[in-house]
């Protein structure tokens, strides 16, 4: 990490430790042994020493075992089953809902900036990509929508939000809002093991509030910053008799792009909606070329939600989640020839019921809507209705607390179908086409079970196994996962993974069937054809080059192998660090190939008296396939939690990794033309720094920065002049955020993101990122 960075940063920490406000005291006294359990490490954390040594008596416990008992808080989304993090085999990380709140971040992905391992971009004003280690763009030089995160499987409660257009998560179509979430819980590494296809490199699970309080509550918080950015969440929840409890919520956000011009690929530069040029010659934004979504909008979006909870029993329980939600983002994701900018719309609704009973858990979710990927794109039409549904059941059995073995079957279905849009949009014009043309589905059945060992002291051997079977390809693919770790004290646990995981197929990478009339007589500009049209023997319309994508119901899919050594250490109460070093290979990546490129002549008869006049017209296919190139990536990534006193906890984090592309194809023209590259979209290095500061009991401070080196980022380069390539240079992004409480947790704020106003854009070819300055205010009553 750069030092002038890390300078910054700890001028911050220098400068509020030397600025410390007069301290307050609360009467903890009267507090139960089983309220101070129930208390948050942030809790904890931002207590004055005296108060904590007198929780720590009421628990009977020293002030060091309290802290470590809640510092090591439980996750279940690694083993599925609840333990602490220091225990988890795999390489994990859990943000709680403190830490998120704490930090002033304004969003999901924002807030995934906390973890280690986690590489999150922004685009414009609020709408972000987020992977985990990267594996991004390959091969490097493809369509726009191959660059976003298509390897990650993001749930809420354990229900998948993957998107199978063209695969990976839509942020800004989640549902719920941060005061919804209890923690996140983040797994680094192939996982289909556990979660089915698609938890290639890793899991995202946003874990939602249970509120275990009968009494009704209230949660509002509003925030109001620059560009025209408002936030507001409001949340209840409370319980009905001894058995029924539920969170009822909902949420709205709104926010400006940083700038209101857009990048045009025919002039490589940044210009006006109404200069904007496609790369054939013609005005993008004129007659039925197509159109551009209002220049100044980068987010609006807003979700409701119920939580329902039922007690059937001490063994039993049932919970349903449902919600709504309905979103625009500009972002860039889908291909045009003019701009890679476009407004993405989701308009969806789920249902999740999810039982747990006597050992059992089963859980089916749906979810479905209308979604349009590029709206006002003149081709391909990408609006459609679509569905999900997912399916698992799964059975614990344990045998002497020392083996637990978990079977379970699972099945899953997307349909997606753009008849109704497409035929709309041809009675407008009958010249326009849609990706898909009519409806289509892809489906999995797969079987899993899971072997959990701890007879043997300090020692515990994982094993998981799945077996899915897909309709696209027609075909089975196994997916596993062993795991082993030692405690070789209770300070010391190392641990080691090999694991195999798989993606899904997509509905649009098997199903695509576009037919795409491109260059036209008049924008050639060559001399003869204008001749021609002036003469009126050539429509000036007529295309004279095709483009067609098409699916292929047979791709291999993208299966990725790794290898990972992790240690954990608590050399202190108050010092704990974890460093895993991981390499991976990942191979059948498929990307859109030419295939076959034919000509054939338009025949305008005898017009000069010199023979006949022949136009050619070509037809360029361009199929998904399989390529050749193996991604192969080797890394190290680290965490560090310092308290250096009971009012401040500082964190430090970071992934240094290199990937290289082995059998890479520089010449889609030349197949046999293969090298081997390093691959540079992908950064070097990436992590952060955090404090956490406690002036009094009622004010805090929180200070964070996040750095990404730098990146190189390649698209899709036609024959006819698109410009492919974007160096983004490095980027340290400082936040900070100042509350003061002032009532039953109650606070008013005051939060910087980026207070530098570092403008280096994140993305290819995306906005210059400014800074957002934020006033808010949080009630809980």
């Amino acid at each position: 990490m750069k030092l002038k960075y890390i300078i910054l940063f700890l001028s911050v920490i220098l400068f509020t430790t030397n600025n410390v406000l007069s301290q307050e005291s609360k009467d903890y006294s009267s507090m139960t042994k089983e309220e101070v359990l129930q208390m948050s490490y942030d809790d904890l954390l931002n207590l004055p020493f005296e108060d904590l040594l007198m929780l720590a008596d009421i628990v009977g416990v020293s002030a060091d075992e309290l802290l470590e008992m809640i510092l090591n808080m439980e996750v279940s989304t690694a083993s599925k089953k609840a333990e602490s993090v220091f225990d988890s085999p795999l390489s994990t990380t859990v943000i709680t809902q403190e830490e998120i709140m704490n930090s002033g971040a304004n969003s999901i992905p924002e807030a995934l900036r906390l973890s280690p391992g986690l590489i999150v971009r922004e685009k414009t004003n609020g709408v972000y990509d987020v992977h985990i280690r990267g594996n991004d763009n390959v091969p490097p030089g493809n369509f726009s929508h191959f660059a976003e995160n298509s390897m990650t499987l993001v749930m809420i409660d354990n229900r998948i939000v993957y998107n199978y257009i063209n695969g990976g998560t839509f942020w800004e179509s989640l549902p719920i809002g941060l005061t919804d979430i209890e923690r996140i819980d983040i797994i680094r590494g192939p996982s289909s093991a556990l979660y089915g296809p698609n938890a290639v490199s890793g899991v995202i699970n946003i874990i939602t509030k249970n509120p275990e309080d009968k009494e009704f509550n209230a949660e509002i918080d509003m925030r109001h910053a620059n560009y025209n950015t408002l936030i507001a969440e409001v949340g209840f929840d409370g319980g009905i008799g001894d058995d029924f409890r539920y969170r009822i919520s909902g949420n709205y956000e709104v926010r400006d792009r940083y700038q209101q011009d857009y990048y045009s690929y025919a002039s490589g530069d940044y210009v006006d909606k109404d200069e904007i040029m496609s790369v054939f010659g013609y005005p993008y934004a004129s007659g039925n070329r197509g159109t551009l979504p209002t220049p100044e909008l980068a987010i609006d979006q807003k979700g409701a939600n119920a939580f329902l909870m039922y007690d059937i029993n001490s063994k039993a329980k049932l919970q349903l989640n449902t919600g709504i939600q309905e979103s625009t983002a500009q972002t860039i994701f889908f291909e045009n020839l003019a701009t890679p900018f476009a407004n993405r719309y989701s308009n969806t609704s789920y249902a999740d019921l999810s039982a747990d009973a006597y050992g059992f858990h089963a859980q089916v979710s749906y979810m479905g809507g209308e979604q349009d990927l590029s709206v006002g794109m003149n081709k391909p039409v990408i609006h459609y209705d679509m569905s999900t549904i997912n399916a698992n059941i799964e059975y614990l059995y344990t045998i002497d607390d020392f083996l637990g073995i978990r079977p379970g079957i699972n099945y899953q279905v997307a349909t997606y179908d753009d008849s109704y849009y497409v035929n709309k949009a041809k009675e407008e014009d009958p010249t326009r086409e849609g990706l898909l043309n009519g409806k289509k589905s892809l489906s999995v059945f797969g079987g899993s079970i899971r072997a959990d060992y701890t007879q043997i002291d300090n020692l515990r051997i994982i094993a998981a196994l799945r077996l899915d079977k897909y309709d696209k390809p027609d075909d089975l693919y196994l997916s596993y996962q062993f795991v082993g770790s030692y405690k070789l004290s209770d300070k010391h646990l190392v641990r080691a993974v090999y694991s195999r995981a798989n993606r899904s197929a997509f509905i649009g990478n098997v199903y695509a069937d576009f037919q795409n009339p491109l260059a036209t007589a008049q924008s050639a500009n060559d001399p003869m054809l204008n001749t021609l049209i002036s003469l009126g023997a050539l429509d000036p319309n007529q295309p004279l080059y095709y483009q067609y994508y098409i699916g292929n119901e047979n791709l291999k899919l993208l299966t990725m192998d790794m290898v990972e050594f992790g240690h954990r250490w608590k050399i202190s109460n108050n010092l704990q660090t974890d460093i895993e070093l991981f390499y991976t290979q990942t191979r059948d990546f498929d990307a859109l190939l030419p295939t076959s490129l034919d000509t054939e002549y338009i025949n305008l008869g005898n017009l000069m008296g010199t023979g006949d006049v022949l136009i050619p017209v070509q037809h360029e296919r361009r199929t998904y396939e399989n390529i050749d190139v193996v991604s192969k990536q080797m890394g190290a990534s680290f965490s560090i939690n310092y308290m250096p006193t009971k009012k401040i906890l500082l964190k430090t984090f970071g992934t240094y990794q290199k990937t290289n592309l082995k059998d890479y194809m520089s010449d889609e023209n030349d197949p046999a033309n293969l090298t081997d590259v390093e691959h540079k979209w992908t950064p070097t290095f990436y992590g952060g720094l955090s404090m956490n500061y406690n002036f009094t009991e009622n004010w805090f401070l929180y200070a964070n920065l996040y750095y990404m080196g730098e990146q190189v980022y390649n698209r899709y380069e036609s024959p006819y002049g698109e410009n492919g390539e974007d160096i983004i240079g490095e980027k340290g992004i400082l936040n900070v955020k100042l509350s003061y409480q002032f009532m039953n947790n109650s606070s008013i704020y005051v939060s910087a993101r980026n207070i530098t106003n570092n403008e280096v854009n994140e993305f290819g070819f995306a906005d210059q990122v400014g800074g957002l300055y934020m006033f808010g205010i949080h009630f809980n009553l």
